[in-house]
């Protein structure tokens, strides 16, 4: 969720398409490729052209998104932390 309001510069609650690089470079610590940034967006509940903080918790906390599994590191990551095993 940090990641989230810290790429929410503008404190809408909100992102669009051109936030998602870096929300998933924040998260992951590392730059994404584009090619993993359009899958991601492909899956993500987006709004018209915004997906809100409450859409991204469900994106990472859902396993499916739009009939989709998630198969992203992050998601991995999200719900390893969520069962308490420790992500390095």
């Amino acid at each position: 969720m940090a990641a989230f309001q810290a790429t929410d510069v503008k404190g809408k609650g909100k992102l669009g398409h051109n936030s998602v690089k870096t929300l998933f470079w924040l998260m992951s610590g590392k730059e994404p490729t584009d090619k993993k940034v359009a899958q991601e967006i492909g899956v993500m509940p987006f709004i018209g052209s915004e997906i809100s903080i409450h859409n991204w918790i469900k994106y990472l906390t859902c396993t499916k998104v739009k009939g989709v599994i998630i198969e992203s590191k992050i998601k991995e990551d999200f719900d390893m932390v969520r069962i308490g095993i420790k992500v390095v």
